[in-house]
């Protein structure tokens, strides 16, 4: 039976604090196995975070007061939304797990959340930058430069900027590709099967097409580096130009040093530098200037929601705009 906070006893609060202990160990010895990696190592960061500041203010992290989570929350104003956001993520997010009330939900922190947020829509704090994008263009070029080559360096970069564009897969789901997740149909198409991805943890794979040049440049790297079915598709090449096979994927920093590769190789100087991420707003880039619809692009990159797509391709739709149009019919 529940008692009003003003009823209990010291014997109570003893109790409500072991039971606290308790569940906090299991979550934080059993959370990761219902969680992927990437979010159980975001939480524990974010939750990091503000466990540090609590306990350097002499302040109690668990259970938090609505108040000691506003006040973190204003300390903390200057990042961007999408890491204060984060934050409240992590507070809230242990709290149920422990059985405690959350603050995040109070009057107080939403307050504060809805104070900073238009501040930052005021100033402009709210606009998200995003990665350069890697085009089609982009990649016939580097095709043209290096599809020859026979450096295994350059077959296994071609081949992975080949796949991140025409798959649009993200920079960990390209890592866990193995060669035998390849294969040729017998209509003699050339596809891709991906086990799972960040919006999709069902186990039934999604088929990617692969065109006819990108599969060749991808056997090239393969037969090169003599990988079998069950190696990772992607693998570390030493500067003895020999290849390393590892039994895990490589680090997600490997793709931005590829794009980086790609970047300087055509020497572009006008934009920041290709990241693993730019060749997922480059093909959406692409998708919509070559007129496919937005539930199409939606469709082909995974995305949950269509505003993904429109933010990547705003720079598209303004060029296409009816005010654009007229005016450089005018020009």
């Amino acid at each position: 039976m529940s008692k009003p906070l003003a009823q209990l006893t010291d014997a109570d609060k003893l109790r409500i604090r072991e039971i606290t202990q308790a569940k906090l160990k299991h979550f934080l010895d059993n959370g990761h196995r219902t969680r992927r990696a990437n979010t159980w190592r975001a939480l524990m960061s974010r939750w990091a975070k503000f466990e540090s500041w609590c306990l350097t203010n002499n302040l109690t992290p668990l259970p938090a007061t609505p108040e000691v989570v506003a006040t973190f929350i204003e300390y903390y104003q200057a990042s961007s939304y999408t890491t204060l956001s984060q934050y409240a993520w992590a507070i809230n997010s242990f709290h149920v797990e422990c059985g405690l009330l959350s603050p995040v939900s109070s009057k107080t922190v939403q307050d504060k959340q809805n104070e900073i947020r238009i501040v930052k829509l005021e100033s402009g704090g709210l606009a998200q930058e995003q990665a350069t994008p890697f085009r089609l263009h982009h990649l016939q070029m580097l095709i043209e430069s290096y599809g020859e080559s026979e450096r295994l360096l350059d077959k296994r970069n071609l081949a992975l900027l080949n796949i991140a564009y025409e798959s649009l897969l993200r920079e960990s789901e390209l890592l866990r590709i193995k060669v035998g997740h390849l294969k040729s149909t017998f209509e003699g198409d050339y596809v891709l099967s991906v086990p799972y991805t960040k919006t999709n943890d069902s186990g039934e794979e999604e088929v990617v097409n692969i065109t006819p040049l990108g599969f060749k440049l991808i056997q090239r790297y393969i037969q090169g580096a003599g990988l079998t079915k069950e190696d990772y598709l992607f693998q570390p090449i030493g500067r003895s130009n020999k290849v390393s096979v590892q039994a895990k994927p490589m680090s997600t920093r490997t793709v931005d040093r590829v794009f980086l590769w790609a970047f300087e190789s055509l020497g572009i100087d006008r934009h920041s530098a290709w990241s693993g991420h730019s060749a997922r707003i480059g093909a959406a880039q692409d998708l919509l200037a070559a007129g496919y619809s937005i539930a199409q692009i939606q469709e082909n990159g995974r995305w949950k929601s269509p505003m993904m797509v429109l933010r990547y391709g705003k720079d598209i739709k303004a060029k296409e705009s009816a005010m654009a149009k007229m005016l450089a019919e005018r020009r």
